[in-house]
């Protein structure tokens, strides 16, 4: 980053140190202050951190001894609303080490994790137990932090759900609330909680960083659904490569497992998630814009099969539904035209596209169906057709009236899955996806002798509700956004 750059963003002119590591390189953010033999000044590590920090920390008096110098009566030191801040410092093209420098700034180096550096996990087991270990001395701000902790997460989707999933793994209570900085392809949860469909770097402008950061103050906490995805397969030769987001389970060695916020779906556009998510692995450069990446998506679409060459999911699949978690399981018919089916949490899908018909529900009631939302304990179960029905779907083509086509709503899901072959080595494989993660996926070959255990089964259930937070008073985005915003049930 050039000094202009540097200047135009923080407002001042940044260290040659900074300006030296390159703009791609997001600097280490694990430094903390740290004596060295009574003298700090002397100390590396320590001028490290002091150019890494906030603006105030080396000139800072703690305010206890100074507020009353201008008539205030608080002296209390403990922020109103602490903020720690997770960054994947590689996504966004450049913006994702840009922001990291930006927050170290502005909230100060040791609140600030890029998560290529510091596993959340490891963050916030860490943090919480510090946190207990105080309280438990009755240090009332240990307390207070827990109670208030706000966490910032800028990422992509999967970075977002990495800090979710690690926050229900860990079980924190009370549960800390997570606001979004969007810097994926999707931005599917970012657009549903109106933190926006993708990263402007003007948020982080030295004029704009304070009310950039009020907005994570004043959001409100908002209950979102996860699910739980657990699939068996007859052993554990199935698996060739998973997500990282996708698990072994340490007790059964033939089943995978993971939890999900935005979307689960098998078929085509799993396939075509896949082809560029190989793509920006094999070649990085040129996946390096959120334009570039649809550009991508809408060209592999193209040459998976939508149109043409491809037989339709009902002769792979079958799907059977609960309609609520005490209910027994009712067989759903796969319409023969689906050639996609999507298990969807929120209300929009692919980068805010409305698949499931949001300005068309009038006759819901008449199928058993009732206006999504996404913490209503209840999945909607929709399908994609053929590449005309998918592109006029995802190109929002009289959205009023044209959407993917309604399948279920209910409150646990299973597909059972199996390709027909001549024989039972033949190796067969379905395309999956998982907020945004795809992987290819092997399935057992059907043949007339084959026995009811050779299929791959996928169960999924409601797992819990994760705290975010939603930004109802400046919602990012037009009257749609307003709209899912300011929706209730």
């Amino acid at each position: 980053m050039t000094y202009t750059e540097q200047e135009d963003i923080m407002g001042h002119r940044g260290s040659p140190e900074q300006e030296h590591s390159g703009d791609g390189d997001a600097p280490s953010l694990d430094t903390e202050k740290h004596k060295n033999n009574g003298s700090m000044a002397s100390d590396d590590r320590y001028l490290q951190h002091r150019r890494l920090t906030d603006f105030r920390e080396p000139y800072r008096i703690p305010h206890k001894y100074i507020a009353r110098c201008k008539g205030l009566t608080v002296e209390d030191d403990l922020a109103e609303t602490p903020l720690i801040a997770f960054v994947n410092a590689r996504s966004g093209g450049r913006a994702g080490a840009m922001i990291a420098r930006v927050l170290q700034r502005a909230i100060g180096n040791t609140q600030v994790f890029d998560v290529t550096e510091n596993r959340p996990d490891v963050v916030l087991r860490e943090l919480w137990d510090s946190l207990e270990r105080y309280a438990e001395q009755n240090d009332a701000d240990a307390w207070y932090i827990k109670r208030h902790l706000r966490i910032l997460v800028a990422g992509g989707d999967g970075t977002v759900t990495w800090v979710l999933g690690t926050i229900a793994t860990l079980g924190l209570t009370p549960c800390p609330p997570v606001a979004i900085m969007p810097l994926g392809t999707g931005n599917d949860l970012s657009i549903n909680l109106g933190w926006g469909n993708k990263f402007k770097e003007s948020w982080i402008k030295y004029s704009n960083i304070y009310t950039t950061l009020l907005q994570y103050k004043d959001a409100d906490q908002q209950s979102v659904d996860y699910w739980s995805m657990y699939a068996t397969a007859p052993d554990g030769s199935y698996y060739d490569t998973v997500p990282h987001a996708v698990q072994r389970d340490p007790d059964n060695p033939s089943a995978i497992k993971a939890n999900f916020w935005n979307y689960f779906s098998v078929g085509l556009d799993a396939e075509a998630a896949y082809d560029f998510h190989t793509l920006r692995e094999q070649h990085p450069s040129m996946a390096r814009s959120r334009m570039m990446n649809q550009a991508w998506y809408s060209v592999f679409t193209c040459s998976t099969g939508w149109f043409c060459g491809v037989k339709p999911l009902h002769r792979f699949a079958s799907l059977r539904i609960k309609k609520t978690a005490s209910s027994d399981w009712t067989e759903v018919p796969v319409p023969s035209s689906v050639r996609a089916l999507v298990a969807l949490n929120v209300l929009t899908y692919g980068g805010g596209r409305d698949i499931w018909g949001l300005d068309n529900e009038k006759h819901l009631a008449k199928k058993d169906l009732q206006p999504p939302f996404y913490n209503d304990g209840l999945i909607e179960i929709v399908g994609f057709k053929d590449g005309w029905h998918t592109a006029m779907v995802m190109g929002e083509v009289n959205s009023s009236s044209l959407h993917a086509k309604r399948i279920a709503q209910c409150n646990a899901v299973e597909i059972t899955l199996s390709v027909p072959a001549r024989h039972e080595s033949m190796k067969k494989y379905l395309y999956m996806q998982m907020d945004g993660e795809p992987w290819k996926q092997r399935v057992p070959a059907r043949t007339s002798s084959s026995s009811s255990e050779q299929q791959f089964t996928v169960v999924i259930e409601h797992g819990g509700t994760s705290s975010m937070l939603i930004n109802r008073k400046h919602a990012i985005g037009g009257p749609k956004v307003q709209s899912l915003v300011h929706r209730t049930h």
